[in-house]
């Protein structure tokens, strides 16, 4: 390392060859070994010395007058350093006043980040807030009494419900078969217990004499961890007494209307039986009378024989139809496809051979299909479709159509005549059973077809109504 003296050494020598011999180069050395003492960090004061140290060094070599201008000289290379200092300087203020910008450009970076992550973290914190308020207020608005049970069976959380049904009891750190139950053990087949060591939710029904003999429904739903194991599980209590309570008595309900309708049934084919042995005598003696007799009755005596004998007969048919229309209302059901289609189909090639020679066109929409009893959907297509031909038969030409339309997103099915239709104002009439819009002279019938109808719809969920226009035709629509 050189030395300080061996620096001004050399500076002297420096000078000295300028007074010996002046020349730029001399001077311009000794000006560049200042400067980069200066860049060196050596202190202002330290060169300014060692060049006063020169000075007097060649004092006597400048005391000549004739040097004075090399006196002068001699101050070049120190004005040179000053200058090539004060450049340093500012080029080093410039770069302490970048770099002082760029860490303050930093910091502020850094300040806005960390205020960024500041605000986000609080707006992450205020979210997770609100979730779990929004999930607490949610699990105490449900009025089932909900549990969070460990394996232990420890309650570690319950919802608003639960606390207030055993507002005199510790909820929170009680085993659910003490709080539920009252015992000191589980009981048998606990639902808990099952779905902890299944890890399949589970459903059980239980009656309870620790709580004032209630019904519960109980679900329990397993909570996994993220490696798949079962710590927790949600234990969820309904009361269902009423629901219960309910059942029982439709239950018995349904047994003593199912006993009142066998009763009903029975008695009501007593009665046709009793029923039809005078009508089938009255039938058969007015035939005797009009067939052995005839020559002994006037005009007047065969027309009476006449009308006992149809009037029999219409009461034998109308007690036929009084059963059937017992026998559909409690008939259990069996429920497939049914295809529509084909029954209408059936039943039109039925009304034509009796009576080939009407001209009555069948438009029949193919493929319609529903999910019901056969028989049952099978008596209401064949209904339809005679009341359809037999207020039509006025008709020199006639159109009956089967379809199914739509009707705010329903499938409405229907059967269309241009018969002599009805007036609405007797719409409310036409199901029920012996109401007839039209004589039996006009129109033969015994009243029941269609109330026998409304009760198979009925039996189905549906409905079934009717629109007409007196002398036009009418439809009849049903839903299954």
């Amino acid at each position: 390392m050189i030395t300080r003296d061996a620096i001004q050494e050399k500076y002297v020598v420096l000078l000295r060859a300028h007074i010996d011999e002046p020349a730029e180069r001399h001077l311009a050395a000794a000006a560049d070994l200042g400067r980069k003492l200066l860049v060196a960090d050596v202190p202002i004061e330290d060169v300014v010395e060692m060049h006063q140290k020169a000075l007097i060094e060649l004092d006597e070599e400048l005391s000549d007058a004739s040097n004075a201008e090399l006196i002068n000289q001699a101050f070049g290379p120190l004005m040179e350093m000053f200058m090539a200092y004060s450049l340093a300087m500012r080029e080093r203020a410039e770069e302490h006043e970048r770099a002082r910008r760029s860490d303050q450009q930093l910091i502020e970076a850094q300040n806005a980040e960390l205020q960024q992550e500041i605000v986000e973290r609080k707006q992450a914190e205020e979210t997770l807030q609100e979730a779990h308020d929004n999930w607490q207020n949610t699990f105490d608005a449900v009025q089932d009494l909900i549990t969070i049970i460990d394996r232990d069976g420890h309650i570690v959380q319950a919802n608003q419900a639960t606390y207030e049904a055993f507002a005199d009891t510790e909820v929170q750190g009680a085993r659910c078969w003490e709080l539920f139950h009252g015992r000191a053990d589980p009981i048998p087949d606990c639902p808990g217990l099952q779905a902890f060591e299944t890890g399949q939710p589970v459903h059980a029904e239980i009656f309870e004499p620790h709580l004032d003999d209630h019904w519960f429904d109980i679900y329990v739903y397993p909570v996994p961890t993220p490696d798949g194991s079962i710590q927790q599980v949600v234990h969820v209590v309904r009361d269902i007494t009423e629901r219960k309570q309910a059942q029982h008595a439709l239950e018995d309900y349904a047994a003593r209307l199912e006993a009142a309708n066998a009763e009903q049934e029975a008695f009501s084919y007593s009665v046709s039986h009793d029923l039809r042995a005078p009508l089938r005598g009255m039938d058969g003696f007015s035939q005797v009378l009009l067939e052995d007799y005839a020559d002994q009755l006037d005009e007047q005596g065969k027309d009476y024989l006449q009308r006992v004998r149809t009037a029999s007969q219409r009461m034998g048919r109308l007690i036929d139809d009084m059963l059937e229309l017992s026998r559909i209302t409690h008939s259990k059901m069996r429920v497939e496809g049914v295809n529509l289609s084909e029954i209408a189909e059936q039943s039109a090639a039925d009304l034509h051979q009796p009576e080939p020679d009407r001209q009555v066109e069948f438009v029949i929409a193919p493929g319609l299909v529903v999910e019901g009893d056969e028989p049952l959907l099978r008596a209401v297509v064949q209904e339809l479709l005679v009341n359809a031909w037999k207020y039509t038969s006025q008709q020199q030409h006639a159109t009956i159509e089967f379809g199914a339309t739509q009707q705010d997103g329903e499938t409405v099915y229907f059967v269309r005549d241009d018969g002599i239709g009805f007036d609405m104002a007797y719409a409310d009439k036409l199901f029920g059973a012996f109401q007839r819009l039209h004589s039996n002279e006009q129109f033969p019938g015994t009243g029941i077809g269609l109330a026998t109808v409304q009760r198979i719809i009925h039996r189905h969920g549906g409905r079934v109504w009717a629109q007409a226009t007196e002398d036009e035709g009418a439809t009849f629509y049903f839903t299954v």
